[in-house]
């Protein structure tokens, strides 16, 4: 198991969060799966969303943004209408990102929706699973796309790492 978090990591990141407003830091949209079948399993993608922020802003000296971190809790994403509202504040999320970080070992349907619209944006795209960089790049072609080995926590979804 891979250890990368202190006791309270949850709470850490939110004061970081809130007390880093003013900081000089790119700002990083994390890209990674949010819809699942089962409320369980929306809940361990809205945890791994805040466990690739904490690891963003605490190792890689980046403002990490995930919309699907809360918007779960707010929006229902069974409905047609409010799935939509979430993937809108996505994306005007990502015209304010200097980069958007591909997360996770696999890609979703709204994952591909914002690596499209970061696209056509000229939005820098990093992805950190190399099966899932291989995948992407037969599916879009960008010549922005890059593969960042380095940390391998951001390259999967294992609930093992909290």
């Amino acid at each position: 198991m891979y250890k990368v978090l202190d006791f309270d990591w949850e709470h850490t990141l939110e004061v970081a969060l809130l007390e880093s407003y003013n900081e000089d830091r790119a700002k990083a949209y994390i890209c990674s799966p949010c819809r699942a079948e089962t409320v369980k399993h929306i809940l361990k993608n809205m945890k791994m969303a805040k466990l690739y922020m904490y690891y963003c802003y605490m190792y890689m000296d980046v403002l990490p943004k995930a919309t699907h971190a809360c918007l779960p809790l707010l929006l229902n994403d069974g409905r047609e209408d409010e799935r939509n509202f979430a993937l809108e504040i996505g994306r005007l999320f990502l015209e304010t990102t200097d980069v958007i970080y591909v997360c996770g070992d696999r890609v979703s349907e709204g994952m591909l929706q914002e690596i499209s619209f970061a696209i056509g944006k000229e939005i820098p795209i990093v992805i950190f699973n190399s099966d899932l960089y291989c995948e992407i790049t037969k599916l879009v072609s960008y010549k922005n796309i890059t593969l960042n080995a380095r940390h391998p926590l951001l390259g999967t979804s294992h609930e093992n790492y909290y």
